[in-house]
């Protein structure tokens, strides 16, 4: 399983990092309360995983490694 709420924390920090970085490209973020539950759930939707990694890939100037968040199948 991938686990997405250390995703979250250890690229975003936050709730609201992960908000300002959405908004810092433009884009329509999702509510608050929505991406709290994220990192309440340890689950985010399909449709937001491939934008988070694009911000991120801009962010640092080349793609993000994820390897490291796959957690063997738990």
């Amino acid at each position: 399983m991938f686990a997405h709420r250390r995703f979250l924390r250890d690229n975003f920090k936050s709730a609201d990092g992960l908000m300002s970085a959405i908004a810092k490209y433009g884009l329509d973020a999702p509510s608050k309360a929505s991406v709290e539950k994220w990192l309440q759930r340890d689950s985010i939707p399909g449709e937001w995983l491939p934008v988070l990694l694009v911000i991120l890939e801009l962010e640092h100037g080349a793609p993000v490694r994820i390897s490291q968040y796959m957690d063997g199948g738990q």
